[in-house]
């Protein structure tokens, strides 16, 4: 059996997430973070409080007054995504939303950057170098509204695949809506550390993992790749070996053949 983590996977508890948001109107907006935790026992809680920074365009922080503070608001169990040819094994898995609005986030000459970072990976993933000292960062990009109007960022369908049989052929919908009708495009990339970012003209750029040999965004199960539609999301191939993965799934909305966010 091979586990298969999708967007992230870190500390001994948390097994992926995202980061996105909703415009709500003028300097209005509703962030969420979504963070999903391996419940089994013995593994650690979810946080008790994160911290979402927001930057301007070139990085510059707004002090603490723009950073977006959320308290735990409690979990919820989720039914985890199990291949069909296997039966649970025992898998416990929670969601826990953070969300909050905020109305202090007027248009912004070049918009705004948001991103989340928690520490450390799962011992055992195969295919991160030292995952022991890697962290994770999630990330989001709210455009200038003075220019686009509005902005709401896709958002993921389902929450991210746990378990998937090696050998068998994987058939999983990895995609997202979008309230506005942007064109969404998907792609694999290498998972952020959570080492500082930089914002080199005015792109976010974080320090990535670092594969184990043999793998990559493209593999991150080793072997023949998982093919992922670049329209759709949908992810499908049959993964080569047994062992425990991080994967990192990106998802980039286009307005006007424009990217946007």
């Amino acid at each position: 059996l091979a586990l298969t983590l999708s967007v992230a996977a870190f500390a001994t508890h948390v097994v992926g997430g995202s980061l996105t948001y909703e415009h709500l109107g003028g300097a209005t907006y509703r962030v969420t973070l979504k963070m999903y935790r391996d419940c089994s026992p013995g593994n650690a809680a979810f946080p008790a409080s994160v911290r979402i920074e927001v930057r301007n365009v070139n990085g510059a922080s707004f002090a603490p007054d723009k950073d977006i503070v959320i308290n735990f608001p409690g979990a919820t169990a989720v039914q985890p995504y199990i291949d069909t040819c296997a039966a649970n094994p025992g898998l416990c898995l929670e969601e826990a939303i953070y969300t909050r609005v905020v109305n202090n986030m007027p248009p912004q000459p070049g918009g705004y950057h948001m991103f989340y970072q928690y520490c450390c990976r799962n011992s055992t993933l195969a295919n991160v170098v030292n995952p022991l000292a890697s962290g994770e960062s999630w990330y989001a990009f709210v455009p200038d509204n003075s220019i686009l109007i509005t902005n709401s960022s896709p958002v993921w369908v389902n929450p991210p695949p746990v378990f998937v049989c090696q050998g068998n052929p994987m058939n999983f919908d990895h995609g997202a809506t979008d309230s506005d009708g942007d064109s969404l495009v998907y792609s694999y990339y290498t998972p952020y550390d959570d080492n500082a970012p930089t914002f080199p003209a005015g792109v976010a750029t974080f320090p990535p993992i670092t594969w184990v040999g043999g793998f990559g965004p493209n593999n991150s199960c080793g072997g023949p790749n998982l093919t992922m539609s670049s329209t759709t999301g949908y992810i499908t191939g049959a993964p080569p070996f047994l062992g425990q993965y991080v994967c990192g799934i990106k998802c980039e909305e286009f307005r006007n053949g424009n990217k946007i966010g």
